[in-house]
């Protein structure tokens, strides 16, 4: 049971074709996250521009005033801190289907505003479906994949889709467009089965589960028996939302919990979030000659590209490896773009260098697409015990989506105080420590079940007790 599981071994149960298809349905929860991540960046410059021209022809305009645009950036993570997940109640299947409902009603909103208070309402309600998705989709993900391509199954291509019909569309009609996954996704999902890890926990050993699980593997016998049991020995028990306080005190629970915490403050202190959302203005504060929003597409590109082939080798390289190359990127990036700055207001040097500003946003959003950006979500699923699970994913989406609204909303106030090329190298510092603490704190769960992962964490704890026994046999000789 607690053998590594690795390609060619009997313990290696294929994908049904309906594993893939429920995959990407459960994955359109991805996406529709990618939409409401990549939206305000190709909207701002644009309500911003609609402002400027409406002000010199004497008409209304919604925006009013440039500060508005922090709230209508930061709005979407706002929201997202209340995208608590209630998967472990309702089912992984139901909350995907449901969370649909907020996603319509919040683009609906935003395309139909006429102040700028409904865009901010809109943002916000599709900000909280945007928290729950984070968590959600990846768990639902992983549950009805086999272990040896867990890590094959994460793709995001929401923020290039919003910035590619940035250049041809309004923030208007943009809004009218990202809707259009939401309205698909659930006719999608009514096909997908419910996670069988989810079905064991309330159902048990039963006929249910067994028959779930049969739907996502194509073989039988004494394989699917192998993996009922894996699934079993996580199910033990339900995953309560709130778990008790003698729970959390487990170092199974605890450990993972503070890593994964620790792993996400790193990730929004590299700028993620912020950057993401203002990365056209950024282009439009570059001095470049090139239109914003084609850079700002060109740019998304990159992160789009480097997830789809990340998915192919992240089994085989480890996700540890991954957060090394991920971090490394970054800190250059950050680096080469605060260089830019430093020197962008010689007009000679922006019309002949432009360029620089594409190349370091495109290395940055690679660099935090291959490791930082996704890999601590593939962890919540998979460094977590089953009874903690849900809770460790509630805690971790509000403390992800809590930083991405600060980072967010505070991004030009950073940029006031420090400049922008001192806000990047900022970033840049933090990052560092980020890549150390991967080092020396994060476990492989490259090709690893659920028990050898927890060990790691009760290992050290029965190694620190070891420590303090001893320790205290010495003072009492």
């Amino acid at each position: 049971m607690n053998e590594k599981i690795e390609k060619g071994s009997n313990n290696m149960n294929a994908p049904s074709l309906l594993m893939y298809f429920s995959v990407l349905a459960g994955v359109l929860g991805a996406l529709n996250l990618g939409l409401v991540m990549g939206y305000s960046s190709p909207a701002i410059v644009d309500l911003v521009k609609e402002r400027e021209q409406a002000l010199m022809e004497n008409k209304t305009f919604i925006l009013r005033n440039e500060k508005d645009r922090s709230w209508i950036a930061s709005a979407g993570a706002a929201g997202a801190m209340f995208g608590v997940p209630f998967s472990s109640m309702l089912g992984r299947k139901a909350t995907l289907i449901l969370n649909c409902v907020p996603f319509i009603l919040g683009w609906s909103l935003i395309s139909l505003a006429h102040a700028t208070w409904m865009i901010i309402c809109g943002r916000f309600v599709t900000g909280i479906a945007a928290g729950l998705a984070s968590g959600v989709v990846s768990i639902y993900a992983m549950e009805i994949s086999p272990i040896y391509m867990r890590g094959a199954v994460m793709a995001n291509g929401g923020s290039t889709l919003a910035a590619t019909m940035g250049i041809f569309l309004n923030w208007r009609w943009l809004a009218m467009a990202c809707c259009i996954p939401s309205v698909i996704m659930p006719f999608m999902m009514i096909f997908a089965p419910e996670s069988p890890v989810y079905m064991m926990s309330k159902y048990g050993y039963s006929k249910k589960t067994i028959t779930t699980l049969k739907k996502l593997r194509r073989e039988h016998g004494d394989v699917l028996t192998n993996e009922l049991n894996e699934i079993a020995s996580q199910a033990q028990n339900k995953a309560p939302l709130i778990v008790s306080k003698e729970q959390l005190k487990e170092s199974i629970a605890c450990k993972p919990l503070l890593v994964l915490m620790a792993l996400f403050v790193f990730q929004q202190l590299a700028g993620i979030t912020a950057v993401g959302f203002y990365q056209t203005s950024i282009f439009v504060e570059s001095n470049i000659r090139m239109n914003s929003h084609i850079c700002n597409a060109l740019v998304t590109l990159a992160p789009l590209s480097v997830v789809i082939i990340s998915s192919f080798v992240i089994d085989k390289s480890g996700r540890k490896l991954l957060l090394y190359l991920s971090g490394m990127g970054t800190i250059s990036s950050l680096i080469l773009l605060s260089f830019y700055f430093w020197y962008k207001s010689t007009p000679s040097f922006t019309q002949n260098y432009g360029w620089v500003s594409i190349i370091a946003l495109i290395l940055y959003q690679g660099s935090v697409a291959l490791g930082f950006n996704s890999i601590p979500w593939i962890l919540v699923a998979e460094m977590t015990p089953y009874f903690a699970r849900s809770f460790i994913s509630s805690i971790c989406t509000f403390t992800v989506w809590s930083l991405a609204f600060l980072t967010t909303k505070f991004f030009d106030d950073l940029k006031d105080s420090l400049t922008p090329q001192r806000a990047y190298l900022f970033f840049a510092m933090t990052t560092c420590f980020g890549v150390l603490f991967v080092k020396f704190f994060v476990p492989e769960t490259k090709m690893k079940t659920i028990d050898e992962i927890l060990s790691y964490f009760t290992r050290k704890a029965n190694l620190t007790d070891r420590k303090k026994t001893i320790m205290t046999c010495n003072t009492e000789v």
